[in-house]
């Protein structure tokens, strides 16, 4: 098991993650989550037991508030814009027929994302938790909110969400560890993403990577715009553009063996998963145009 000397600021939200989740747990069982989600990379029980010393006197200190139930009351507290209003009271009533609990900095984020999300209650309430979560767990880390990867997933389609991710546009975090890769990937099939603009955006995300490859200063302006063609026509020309069924590789399904179903599922990390798909699909990638810029593929 290792013990590395720093705790980063990602292992530390993941820490403060486990922790709300499981505040009756012992340092060891919260040491064993967390080194099962890093898949054996995990802090050693001693720097553990310091986080979650820091973690409860943080969480004493929180403003308590924020994670009642949300009534209109909390209005009068915090700064959370009337028009907001009809959007949460709607998440509150769909949590509630749900059996949820739905406290008040959930609601928040209902008021700063449902420009984002109209018109579907079901996934701004999925959304606005799990920014609430993430919000919860880095305040009392005493780290640096990062909601890169939500952020990317919300306003992307799948497979541009996924190009993003691989060339390394955005970046894979710990923070997001307790989270699996492919419930965001979901929730980034339901985004309200037009196809032209996802097409586009996976051109460009590869066009940017092919900019970053060993040979891209060798080539000369003609190749270059003959390189843009061709990436152009491999999108257009690729069968995920008209039929997402590639999709299904994110969905559990009856039969699949262990390993199968790990790989899809974030009991291993987000970049073993997105290897593991990146292998099973090969197509993901415009292997040949990679290899002109130099890549290994």
């Amino acid at each position: 098991m290792a013990r590395g000397p720093i705790i980063t600021e990602e292992v530390k939200s993941l820490i403060a993650s486990v922790y709300l989740k499981h505040k009756k747990w012992y340092a060891w069982e919260i040491q064993g989550e967390v080194n099962r989600i890093l898949k054996g990379d995990g802090p050693g029980i001693s720097a553990v037991q310091k986080q979650l010393t820091k973690l409860r006197k943080a969480d004493e200190e929180s403003d308590k508030l924020l994670e009642e139930p949300w009534d209109n009351g909390a209005m009068t507290r915090y700064s959370i814009p009337p028009e907001a209003l009809p959007d949460i009271m709607r998440v509150w009533k769909q949590q509630l027929n749900w059996f949820n609990t739905f406290t008040v900095r959930q609601a928040i984020w209902v008021a700063r994302l449902y420009r984002l999300i109209p018109d579907d209650s079901v996934l701004l309430a999925s959304w606005s938790e799990l920014y609430a979560i993430t919000e919860h767990a880095s305040n009392l880390a005493g780290v640096k909110l990062s909601t890169e990867v939500f952020d990317a997933a919300l306003t992307m389609g799948p497979w541009e969400f996924l190009t993003a991710l691989w060339t390394g546009t955005v970046k894979i975090s710990e923070i997001i560890a307790e989270f699996p890769l492919s419930e965001l990937v979901q929730l980034s099939k339901l985004s309200k993403v037009d196809l032209l603009e996802e097409l586009s955006g996976v051109t460009k995300l590869w066009l940017d990577f092919f900019r970053k490859g060993p040979k891209w200063l060798e080539t000369g302006i003609k190749e270059r715009e003959d390189l843009s063609g061709l990436l152009r026509l491999w999108v257009l020309e690729h069968p995920w553009s008209e039929d997402p069924s590639w999709l299904s590789w994110f969905e559990y399904e009856e039969g699949l063996s262990v390993e199968h179903f790990n790989s899809h599922r974030l009991t291993n990390r987000p970049e073993v998963v997105l290897n593991e798909f990146v292998k099973f699909n090969p197509s993901f990638r415009p292997l040949e145009l990679l290899k002109k810029m130099g890549y290994e593929v």
